[in-house]
């Protein structure tokens, strides 16, 4: 297909276009091959496409078609032909621009334009943003933006009565609380109301103001202020000196404003004293001590460019997801990138974990037993890694239901024997002299718990057996009803259970 581009007020003389009308035109004019598939106006471009190319010639021949289109004068049935004088974009709210379509129109945010807010509430009130990571714009809660919410810790007292001053110092009362709005931070002192006290360590500017004024006479007062830090140690910069000249009711004044480092549970006083002559005289005029916690907050502003390589402290990259408390190993020699093993440590506990279910090879610590513990997949259940023995047998033959002796030599019995703790048996391997039937029985507590026959073989082992078993005496011997054997020799494996 191929468009060709006319303009509505250049090639159309009689101001007249019927699109309808046009392409039966063009398609009845025998000097053009092509058909005419579809004409669209959109203001002053009058789009004409074909289903196959124009050479010069037909063009010349379409725009003599143009020329001599023509009607009545108007043409309202035409459903794409539109009087654009008559149809309006309307700017609403928060937007400028906008008008009719007899030209393009562009539209702009008009932030100025918009009914100042005075109350805003941060957990409903939106802004506009634009989100680079999805290049779209969106809005966004105002309490979710970093520091939008924050409040300058401040606490500003005034002394309101008179307060006489001496030769000696002495700490200013301030009986009136101006303001204290987060008294987690900062707070002036409610039983010592000569004290703003720190809550919190950071830095603080500390700010006061003096005026005094002399009842006694003279011509001359000099008045001294400073900041005193836990009753003990002057703050640096704090001090301040007042001097007028003059006779009868003389008045000086001192301030200061100093940033510093302060330690939770400091506290600030401010004192004052005559320096000279000895006048005497009171704080007038309402004395202020104002001290704010220094914070300088804001919404976060653009991200730099990455920094380089770390040196391998926690430098690593994994995968998009894991299994709760999966064990992860690293996977290559880069130390950078690391992987889940499929396997779960639940850390210390008193009992055996259930939640998530626990796979084999999962594995937990033990408070109770002090033992490394593993999830065994075949006997499911929770077991000991360790793996303790139990040996026995007899330096000559043993009749039915008689017991072992243990490799020390001791002899053994329904109540002698080791003791041992909750377990299961994993497995029993033994050998004898004589190839003759017998099986082999671990009893606990006098209760057998475990069997193993030998089917007239000298030596016979199985090492998937599970057979638990409380905390008790253990011993092993030749079950009755079998024959005598001959030097025996046996090892029980077991683990520990909770």
């Amino acid at each position: 297909m191929t468009t060709y581009n006319r303009s509505y007020t250049t090639n159309f003389p009689s101001g007249y276009l019927d699109t309808n009308q046009l392409i039966n035109e063009i398609n009845a004019e025998p000097g053009i091959a092509a058909n005419c598939t579809s004409v669209i106006n959109i203001v002053d471009n009058v789009d004409i496409s074909f289903d196959g190319t124009l050479n010069s010639g037909e063009q010349t021949l379409m725009d003599s078609v143009i020329a001599a289109h023509s009607g009545p004068g108007s043409n309202t049935n035409d459903p794409e032909t539109i009087d654009h004088a008559n149809v309006l974009i309307n700017a609403g709210t928060g937007l400028s621009g906008g008008g009719d379509l007899t030209t393009s129109r562009t539209l702009n945010i008009n932030i100025p334009g918009l009914t100042a807010e005075s109350t805003v509430d941060p957990a409903a009130d939106y802004l506009m943003m634009y989100d680079a990571s999805v290049a779209a714009h969106r809005k966004v809660l105002i309490s979710n933006i970093s520091g939008s919410t924050s409040t300058t810790p401040i606490v500003q007292a005034r002394c309101t009565t008179s307060f006489s001053i001496t030769t000696n110092w002495n700490a200013i009362v301030f009986d009136t609380t101006d303001i204290e709005n987060d008294d987690t931070v900062i707070e002036h002192d409610n039983s010592n109301k000569d004290r703003i006290n720190m809550l919190e360590s950071g830095l603080f500017e500390v700010y006061y103001h003096v005026d005094a004024v002399t009842t006694g006479g003279g011509n001359f007062t000099d008045i001294e202020s400073r900041v005193l830090i836990n009753g003990t140690t002057v703050l640096d910069g704090s001090e301040a000196y007042g001097t007028s000249y003059g006779s009868g009711l003389i008045s000086a004044s001192a301030s200061r404003s100093i940033v510093a480092d302060f330690n939770a549970n400091d506290y600030v006083q401010v004192q004052v004293q005559w320096d000279t002559g000895g006048f005497s005289g009171n704080v007038e005029f309402d004395p202020t001590f104002r001290v704010r916690r220094m914070e300088y907050v804001g919404a976060q502003g653009p991200q730099g460019p990455p920094g380089a390589p770390g040196t391998g402290n926690g430098d690593v990259a994994g995968a998009a997801s894991s299994i709760d408390k999966g064990l992860v190993r690293f996977n290559g020699t880069t130390g950078k990138i690391i992987e889940g093993v499929g396997l779960r440590h639940y850390g210390a506990s008193a009992t055996d974990p259930v939640s998530p279910p626990p796979s084999p090879g999962d594995k937990y610590y033990n408070t109770v037993i002090n033992h490394e513990m593993c999830y065994d997949g075949t006997r499911s259940k929770w077991l000991s890694i360790a793996i303790l023995v139990e040996g026995s047998g007899v330096n000559g033959t043993v009749s039915a239901n008689t017991y072992f002796r243990r490799f020390n030599g001791m002899t053994m019995s329904a109540t002698n024997g080791p003791s041992v703790p909750k377990g299961t048996i994993i497995g029993i391997g033994y050998s004898q002299d004589s190839s003759v039937s017998f099986t082999f029985s671990v009893v606990v507590n006098g209760v057998e718990v475990s069997t193993l026959a030998s089917g007239g073989s000298t030596q016979v082992s199985n090492y998937n057996l599970n057979n638990d078993f409380a905390a008790g005496i253990m011993a092993t011997r030749n079950q009755s009803g079998g024959f005598t054997i001959t030097r025996p020799q046996a090892t029980v494996y077991y683990k520990l259970r909770v």
